[in-house]
């Protein structure tokens, strides 16, 4: 690929018949999704979020070999770069890198170095098809929001802004995922800053919002 501002070639040693469909930044990380469901890295890898196998930095793209067939790809960081990623794949929920607040649904706080499926909480027997990785700039906070193929919305991790939105007071850190009780999905959008959240749901042309400060 060549960088609009500076025209500089980058070599990414696809597959045959393989070529970018998207292109992903975190911080210090980057990475591409590809046409064939592959996901490749490159970057900073302290939390080992670029997935292979380590927490080696790479300065070149190299692909992510255990997970393949990648419908839908996200990537967040905070604290500098505390990075996670999240993928599905054959309707599965993947999670890598760092894992605090229990955000990765595990019901631990262990870094991930690779993909690991995630098979625990209210998405165990659901089929996913997409997964947001949302995280602070400034701390280390996340969460994770995933959508099933019924369109209902699952969270896990750190809710200290009740951007869960599952009940009035409601702030509580999940260490599985849960399924918010009444709402369904088209569209998901989640931004965290200073660990405060805010989610905005998009559902039958209507928008709803939950989180923000102190208040939820």
């Amino acid at each position: 690929y060549a960088d609009e501002g500076y025209h500089q070639v980058v070599a990414v040693d696809l597959l045959p018949g393989e070529f970018i469909v998207k292109h992903y930044f975190q911080r210090y990380s980057q990475y591409f999704l590809t046409n064939l469901g592959n996901i490749y890295a490159t970057g900073r890898n302290d939390y080992g979020q670029l997935g292979l196998g380590d927490t080696t930095a790479r300065n070149i793209f190299q692909r992510i070999t255990s997970i393949t067939n990648v419908t839908h790809f996200s990537c967040e960081n905070g604290n500098d770069g505390a990075a996670f990623c999240t993928a599905v794949s054959n309707g599965k929920l993947y999670a890598w890198g760092y894992n605090g607040q229990y955000r990765f649904g595990t019901n631990d706080n262990v870094q991930r170095n690779s993909p690991q499926i995630i098979t625990l909480g209210s998405i165990a027997t659901k089929t996913i098809v997409k997964a947001y990785a949302i995280g602070d700039t400034y701390t280390s906070y996340g969460y994770i929001a995933a959508i099933d193929s019924n369109k209902n919305i699952h969270f896990c991790g750190v809710n200290g802004a009740g951007q869960f939105g599952i009940a009035t007071g409601d702030f509580t850190t999940r260490n599985t995922f849960v399924q918010h009780p009444t709402m369904l999905v088209d569209q998901y959008f989640g931004s965290m800053y200073n660990s405060y959240a805010v989610s905005f749901i998009l559902y039958n042309g209507k928008l709803f919002t939950a989180g923000g400060y102190d208040t939820g």
